[in-house]
């Protein structure tokens, strides 16, 4: 797959489509990131009105979450004073009603920590399976499955397990023989140790004139 670097605009290849890689180079990546910390955003203090920088992602971070903007510590203090700043909100467990900075207002609010730990076991893990309809999702181009017991497990690893009517060792690796991280027919899949399996991407990476472990060692 192709994709266009953020930086540079060049063209550059990735291996999988759900690749998140945004630079065609730790170069393109390390000037980008040089540029976005340079870059500063001009603000006023919500306490004294006076006018002060901060970073872009800063910037764009408060955005998001609705923090109000001071510009030292001390006008911070007075401003979470102000009631303005505080909303009543509902605990989506208990139902029990409780101030809240606006700033900390989540798309879910808990009174209690307890609260929070019971939401996410009774309701989310059992939602789990049903959020899925397909049964599967990705990660990092792998296809994980559901087992009995709710937990995730990778395709290629189960099938290879059920195809040896055994569990894998913990030196154990399920290799695909194509590159495809999805093509998990059993023709496909090649059981490996962990020294094999570095060995063999080691030496692929060498022939494809890749710098290893960011050095220079293409020998």
């Amino acid at each position: 797959m192709v994709k266009k670097c953020e930086y540079c605009e060049n063209e550059f290849n990735v291996m999988y489509k759900s690749s998140k890689k945004r630079f065609c180079s730790h170069v393109c990546a390390n000037r980008s990131s040089s540029l976005a910390r340079r870059r500063r955003i001009k603000l006023n203090c919500v306490v004294c009105d006076k006018e002060f920088e901060i970073t872009y992602g800063a910037y764009i971070h408060r955005s998001k979450t609705s923090i109000p903007r001071f510009c030292s510590v001390k006008c911070l203090s007075a401003g979470m004073k102000k009631k303005e700043l505080w909303r009543s909100v509902s605990c989506d467990n208990c139902g029990n009603v409780f101030e809240k900075l606006i700033c900390r207002i989540n798309r879910k609010n808990f009174c209690s920590m307890k609260c929070r730990h019971s939401f996410a076991k009774e309701r989310y893990f059992d939602l789990v399976p049903k959020r899925k309809k397909t049964g599967y999702w990705y990660e990092n181009g792998y296809r994980i499955l559901y087992d009995d017991k709710k937990n995730g497990i990778k395709e290629h690893r189960n099938i290879m397990e059920t195809h040896l009517g055994r569990k894998l060792k913990k030196d154990e690796v399920v290799h695909h023989i194509n590159g495809k991280r999805d093509d998990n027919r059993i023709e496909n899949l090649e059981l490996l140790s962990w020294s094999e399996h570095s060995s063999l991407h080691r030496t692929k990476e060498k022939f494809e004139g890749k710098h290893l472990f960011g050095g220079h060692n293409n020998n």
